[in-house]
């Protein structure tokens, strides 16, 4: 948030809290893509708990909105006065096996610094997306499987490492990235 002596924190739930460091209230005091809390809880005694926040991403200039990705493959963007999402999506991913649901887990999303309506998206699978919201709302103008030398990262049992926005540039019609060996 931008006040500092706020933050929010994802839970295993699927909810983002909102809390403050000094004042006692803050709203709303929690963000969802699902039911209400109390409609939650009574979920989770039945045991159907929301999918687990993965990530979360303030807007490096427009600190009122935010993006949550979670495990299920969906994202989130929240606006920092309402507990519902004005906007969520389903990362679909076609690098996944024929018998998978379809959805990764993200594993990171990211502002762009060099455009306001630009993120990127990393999904458990090794799918780097680009979106930009001026060019198309429903779905990624860019989606790239990505791998660790040469392998998927399911096939070297090592994770891709989050993606930076900083790090990363589109540059019609390629992308480049790197990881910490700066391969």
């Amino acid at each position: 948030p931008n006040d500092a002596s706020q933050l929010v924190v994802g839970t295993a739930s699927g909810s983002v809290v909102h809390l403050s460091r000094f004042a006692g209230t803050v709203s709303p005091r929690e963000y969802c893509i699902g039911p209400a809390l109390g409609q939650r809880v009574a979920m989770v005694l039945h045991e159907q708990v929301g999918a687990a926040v993965s990530c979360i991403a303030f807007h490096p200039k427009l600190d009122d909105y935010f993006l949550v990705g979670y495990a299920t493959g969906t994202i989130a963007l929240f606006h920092t006065l309402s507990a519902m999402p004005l906007r969520k999506w389903e990362m679909v991913t076609s690098s996944l096996p024929s018998t998978a649901t379809g959805f990764a887990p993200v594993s990171a999303v990211r502002w762009s610094t060099d455009s306001d309506s630009a993120f990127y998206v990393m999904d458990g699978a090794g799918q780097l997306c680009l979106w930009d919201l001026a060019t198309s709302a429903d779905s990624p103008i860019l989606q790239l499987p990505l791998t660790v030398r040469g392998r998927t990262p399911e096939a070297c049992d090592a994770p891709l490492l989050d993606v930076s926005s900083s790090l990363v540039r589109t540059a019609a019609p390629s992308i480049a990235t790197a990881d910490s060996d700066g391969s």
